[in-house]
């Protein structure tokens, strides 16, 4: 997949799906002409860098980080700002932690009942990996921005 299919995706998505129209609006673009570029079959229009930082603005998205991302081998991680650090955010984001890592495991417990693994079991497999491993870096994001916190109260 492109980055232009997964703008396409994102796009007739947007809004519940009121879709690319009402992006091109909330964008302040050309309703027509952002159809056009976000049409995979379309080879006249074309997305540029600074549309798609805006679209990506705009849909309050982080599925294009996550592509680009993909593309390099690895995943995006959210980092967690210092402000509202709780012993209960803590506990959240490790039961998150639990939750991606069981995902992943079924995953791969299915995938592997027959004995063999397919290129789509092992697409799933890597997701759900994926998926951990993010919940896992934003884990110790957060745990190291709680240590910086509570370092500089302690000065």
């Amino acid at each position: 997949m492109s980055i232009v299919h997964l703008m396409h995706r994102l796009g007739l998505q947007y809004r519940d799906g009121t879709g690319i129209k009402q992006l091109a609006e909330d964008a302040g673009m050309n309703p027509t002409v952002l159809t056009s570029k976000l049409n995979p079959n379309v080879k006249t229009h074309h997305l540029y860098a600074s549309e798609l930082e805006l679209l990506a603005a705009v849909m309050d998205t982080d599925e294009v980080a996550k592509y680009f991302a993909a593309q390099r081998g690895m995943f995006c991680v959210k980092s967690p700002g210092f402000d509202g650090l709780s012993d209960a955010a803590l506990i959240d984001l490790l039961i998150s932690m639990e939750t991606q890592k069981s995902e992943w495991l079924g995953r791969l417990r299915e995938a592997l009942e027959d004995g063999a693994v397919s290129v789509a079991e092992f697409d799933g497999i890597k997701a759900e990996y994926a998926d951990f491993m993010a919940a896992a870096g934003e884990l110790m994001a957060r745990i190291e921005s709680y240590m910086q916190a509570s370092e500089a109260k302690a000065k």
